[in-house]
C-alpha cells in the first residue's frame, strides 16, 4: 500500500522528472538525428505490442484525443505498446481558441512530457507542434531544442488558411527547424498507415496562391513535405 509520503514523491504525478526550459518549464524534447528518408506513420490506435510488421514505421497521434490519453496518464503502459517502433511523434493534444490559456498550457505540457519521457527511454522523437489563435503562438514552440525536426498537422485548418500560416511562420522562426514534416489525417478512415512523400520546391509550390492545395500543401526552408 502507498502511503501518503510515498504518493506526494512519486514522479508520475510531481513529473518533474525532465530537464525543462521556457516560461512555463515545460519538459524539453531534444533535438536528435532524424532520416528524412522513407517515412512511414502509422496512428497510435493502430499500434500493438510487436507489430513486426510495421516496425519500420514512425507513430502519429493526429487522431481523436481519447484515442491516445493513456500516452499520459498510464505512461509505462502505452510505451510497452509502441517502444517498438521506429520513431515517435509527440502526442498531438488538442488545442482550440476556444480554451483559456490554462488549458493550452496544460496539453502543450503534457506533450513535451511525453516526447521527454520517450526520449529518456531511448526513442527518436519528433515533436509535433500545434497552436490556437495568435495568444499561443509564443508557446508554440516552447519545451522544444532549436533545430529539431517538427511535425505540423493541417487537421481543421481548411478555413483558417491565414491563421494557420501566421501561426507556421512564428513557429519556424522560433524553432528555426531543419526540416519539418506536414501531415493530415489519412482519407480512408480503414488506411493502416500512410507515407510522407518529398515534393522539392518550386516557383507554383511556393507561390502563396498555391500553398494550399488539394492535401493541404505547404513549405518549409527546405524541403516541402506532404501527404
Amino acid at each position: 500500500m502507498i502511503d501518503s509520503y510515498a504518493a506526494r514523491n512519486d514522479p508520475y504525478f510531481l513529473r518533474n522528472g525532465f530537464e525543462t526550459s521556457g516560461k512555463y518549464s515545460f519538459p524539453l524534447i531534444k533535438r536528435q538525428e532524424v532520416s528524412l528518408e522513407k517515412i512511414a506513420l502509422i496512428p497510435y490506435n493502430l499500434t500493438k505490442s510487436n507489430d513486426i510488421k510495421n516496425a519500420d514505421c514512425g507513430v502519429h497521434f493526429f487522431i481523436d484525443d481519447y484515442r491516445f490519453f493513456g500516452v499520459y496518464d498510464f505512461p509505462e503502459k502505452a510505451f510497452a505498446r509502441i517502444c517498438g517502433y521506429k520513431f515517435l511523434l509527440s502526442p498531438d493534444f488538442s488545442l482550440y481558441k476556444e480554451m483559456p490559456m490554462w488549458k493550452l498550457i496544460e496539453n502543450i505540457g503534457k506533450s513535451r512530457w511525453c516526447g521527454a519521457y520517450w526520449q529518456s527511454k531511448g526513442k527518436t522523437v519528433i515533436p509535433t507542434i500545434s497552436w490556437a489563435g495568435s495568444e499561443s503562438f509564443s508557446i508554440a514552440a516552447e519545451g522544444i531544442e532549436k533545430g529539431c525536426v517538427i511535425a505540423v498537422s493541417t487537421v481543421g485548418c481548411k478555413n483558417a488558411k491565414f491563421d494557420f500560416l501566421r501561426g507556421y511562420n512564428s513557429v519556424l522562426e522560433k524553432n528555426r527547424a531543419v526540416e519539418n514534416y506536414l501531415s493530415r489525417r489519412a482519407v480512408q478512415r480503414n488506411a493502416r498507415r500512410h507515407r510522407l512523400r518529398r515534393i522539392q520546391p518550386n516557383k507554383e509550390n511556393l507561390n502563396t496562391k498555391n500553398r494550399f492545395c488539394q492535401y493541404g500543401f505547404t513549405q518549409s526552408k527546405r524541403s516541402l513535405f506532404a501527404v
